[in-house]
């Protein structure tokens, strides 16, 4: 079993096909209601089992554990999500912040199994080209190891293949988009990294940001949280962009594209801010080639005027919020947490999606024994209860949110987050359900 001396190494030596092969084992078990299979060394005590092994790795076994975890870590990073949108609603930032930085946690981690990098505990291994895996990071605990990580895989070429292929609005890659606009996307997504990160690069050896976060009391730390009627304004403008309309995250990942290319335009910066003078004549000309080569029918109109900036002029306020660097004592910090893990964890389903269909797994069949009993536990819906597709989910959603800006409105409201919940306890509760964006982000 070698061990890679540097976090480079690793990184380089990580292939994603062993992992997404290894979905073809995994799919004998399913029948039987398991992710992996009884005799299987890494079910149980994972990373102790990964620290203390001697000799070689059972690689396959590990391997399955790696390809098993990149689904697991995402679910559970939206659910971390929805604890935290609760947190929110109840005014409650410094528990919103710490559960919003667990969800970006998980989401890179289960970014980086996409691509056979597993991460435990103070020992990691990596999923190689021949489907050896091998030892990294020793003693390096998990938020340290997480950031090192991510942030070095977001210098590689194929983290760019990798994030270029899972935005896709309209199911058209965002690869696609950028070279039909003849440029090119590496730093794009490499910023993204860099600015969605942000929490995990801070928290990786800031102990004391950390401990703030999950140990002191809140109330005698930091700001008070913003009002209930900021609060419902953020988590609308959160949920908007996950709608499934069209595919998956269809707004959200538009809003992408026009960032990216704006970027491409300006060579460099947020995106968020409308090219001006030759820029903007050089901007518009190439959307108008770009589109020419892409979008046809009548969605071609409504994507060049979005491009063009001439509907929803102004940038996303969750993308803005991401970029956000404020201190973590700040009021708007939890919501930048927020708008952050909904990014990394967008990225992440899209990776998990990618790596099910690139192994002929069909989630919402072969999964069914998995799905169906979370979707219970995480109070999507009842038991027995039956869709026709996970895209119905949404409609729970817009009827909340609709309940709540009435609740907003009403004359006689209490604007308080007692009164929010005293009211639309029904609403809050369906609100902070966000796991059901993974399921459509997904399948």
């Amino acid at each position: 079993m070698p061990t890679l001396s540097t976090i480079d190494a690793a990184v380089n030596a990580a292939a994603r096909l062993p992992v997404v092969e290894s979905f073809e084992r995994l799919k004998q078990y399913w029948s039987d209601g398991r992710w992996l299979g009884i005799g299987n060394y890494y079910n149980e005590d994972t990373s102790n089992r990964v620290k203390d092994s001697e000799g070689t790795f059972k690689d396959s076994q590990l391997t399955d554990y790696i390809a098993a975890s990149t689904v697991g870590h995402c679910f559970d990073g939206w659910s971390f999500l929805g604890r935290a949108l609760e947190a929110e609603l109840a005014g409650d930032p410094g528990s919103a912040r710490h559960m919003g930085y667990y969800a970006e946690l998980r989401a890179a981690m289960s970014l980086l199994a996409c691509e056979g990098i597993g991460i435990f505990n103070n020992s990691h291994a990596v999923v190689g080209q021949d489907g050896t895996c091998s030892r990294f990071g020793h003693t390096k605990g998990t938020h340290r190891i997480v950031w090192e990580v991510l942030a070095d895989w977001s210098n590689k070429g194929k983290c760019s293949d990798r994030l270029l292929g899972v935005i896709s609005p309209g199911g058209i890659p965002l690869v696609d988009w950028i070279r039909q606009f003849n440029g090119s996307g590496h730093f794009v997504t490499s910023n993204w990294l860099e600015k969605w990160g942000l929490d995990l690069e801070r928290l990786k050896s800031d102990h004391a940001a950390r401990n703030l976060a999950s140990y002191r009391p809140a109330s005698l730390s930091g700001a008070p949280p913003a009002g209930i009627e900021k609060t419902i304004v953020v988590v609308d403008r959160l949920w908007a962009m996950c709608e499934p309309g069209g595919r998956s995250f269809g707004s959200l990942d538009l809003h992408l594209v026009r960032q990216a290319l704006v970027q491409i335009v300006e060579r460099g910066g947020d995106g968020f801010a409308v090219p001006q003078g030759h820029k903007r004549e050089s901007y518009d000309q190439r959307v108008d080639r770009m589109l020419d080569g892409l979008v046809t029918g009548p969605l071609r109109e409504e994507t060049e005027r979005f491009l063009r900036f001439e509907t929803e002029s102004e940038a996303s306020a969750l993308l803005l919020d991401a970029s956000g660097d404020v201190d973590p004592d700040h009021v708007d910090h939890s919501k930048q947490v927020l708008a952050r893990a909904t990014l990394l964890l967008r990225l992440a389903t899209g990776s998990v999606s990618q790596m099910l269909k690139e192994s002929g797994a069909d989630f919402g069949g072969d999964l069914e024994f998995w799905w169906s009993r979370e979707a219970v536990r995480r109070r999507l819906w009842s038991v027995g209860e039956e869709l026709g597709s996970f895209s119905e989910l949404w409609g729970d959603v817009e009827s909340a949110l609709e309940d709540a800006e009435a609740w907003l409105e009403s004359p006689e409201t209490e604007t308080s987050h007692w009164g929010f919940w005293r009211e639309q306890g029904q609403a809050g509760w369906m609100l902070s359900t966000v796991e059901r964006a993974f399921l459509w982000g997904v399948a």
